[in-house]
């Protein structure tokens, strides 16, 4: 639900935000030759993700967005214009420009620190980015003039999901498509609901201690650490609305929600316990992997995760 935010708490919580993911790119931001991404690769979650690839493929057959931006931009005769809404450093946004020249990239975010280096490598190397400094909560752009909108995991962030989406649908072209990547559309605060909890901590009860191993706070947790990271933040704020009115606002091409458990056992967390070059290590991932199709399917829990091409109603 909507919440009538007083402005001091609003302020509050996207100055903690702001301080926050600077600091975290002034950390990973190692120099001017890449622009970095927040979080680092965790090789048993891509092993899981390659797992479910008939899953996704059979579901949603242009999940490889990459590929379908640079199809689309290369088969049309004029300039493809994109923006990325939240888009924090941009990395995977400039990496795509880069591919194609025919592309250009709008970049939106509120944070200019996390701006300043892609707009820095965007400058030295000459690509057709632009940086907006700009609060998604209360968007506003020129209408008709995008190809493309990504949301990369960013929409979690925002609160003010029935404007940030009406804006979204001013701003397409007629044709334009609205993509989604990466989606948190769990609990709000990324809490778990209660059969999740149950269950993944019944898995963890049978895990070998080494995959115990947190990696954020460096303990051995004998049961999940339920947070609720929205708390002092716009972390997952509102992220139990964001698929049905997804649904109200668009026309779904085609979508897939999924991981139910996978996150929470192989994320950055418990992730880097796994070697998948271990046969028993792999052999978990690929039981997480099983388990969380079977709890989807039967709904038994629920998803987690949202990618999808979505067009105008």
């Amino acid at each position: 639900m909507k919440k009538n935010w007083h402005k001091d708490d609003y302020e509050r919580r996207i100055k903690a935000e702001a301080q926050h993911f600077s600091s975290k790119a002034k950390a990973i931001q190692k120099n001017s030759d890449k622009v970095e991404r927040f979080s680092p690769k965790v090789p048993a979650f891509d092993e899981a993700m390659k797992l479910y690839q008939v899953v996704f493929y059979e579901k949603m057959p242009h999940m490889a967005l990459e590929k379908y931006i640079l199809d689309y931009a290369s088969s049309n005769n004029q300039n493809t214009k994109i923006v990325s809404l939240g888009c924090g450093t941009g990395d995977w946004e400039v990496v795509l420009v880069e591919k194609l020249d025919k592309i250009s990239m709008d970049l939106v975010e509120i944070n200019s620190e996390l701006l300043k280096y892609v707009k820095e490598y965007s400058e030295k190397h000459q690509l057709k980015v632009n940086t907006i400094i700009q609060d998604v909560n209360k968007l506003d752009l020129e209408p008709s003039q995008y190809d493309f909108v990504i949301v990369r995991s960013s929409l979690h962030h925002f609160v003010e999901l029935e404007h940030v989406f009406e804006e979204i649908k001013k701003i397409l072209k007629p044709n334009g498509k609205f993509l989604v990547m990466g989606e948190v559309i769990g609990r709000n605060g990324q809490l778990l609901y209660n059969e999740t909890r149950e269950i993944v901590n019944n898995v963890m009860k049978i895990l070998p201690e080494k995959f115990h191993l947190n990696h954020n706070t460096n303990e051995i947790d004998s049961v999940f650490p339920d947070i609720d990271y929205a708390k002092d933040s716009f972390e997952a704020i509102r992220s139990e609305d964001i698929y049905s009115l997804i649904l109200k606002y668009f026309k779904s091409v085609e979508h897939i929600a999924f991981d139910a458990i996978i996150s929470y056992l192989l994320d950055f967390r418990y992730g880097p316990n796994y070697d998948v070059n271990i046969k028993l290590d792999k052999s978990i991932i690929e039981l997480i992997v099983n388990f969380d199709r079977y709890y989807l399917e039967n709904n038994i829990l629920k998803p987690t995760c949202l990618f999808g091409i979505f067009e105008k109603r």
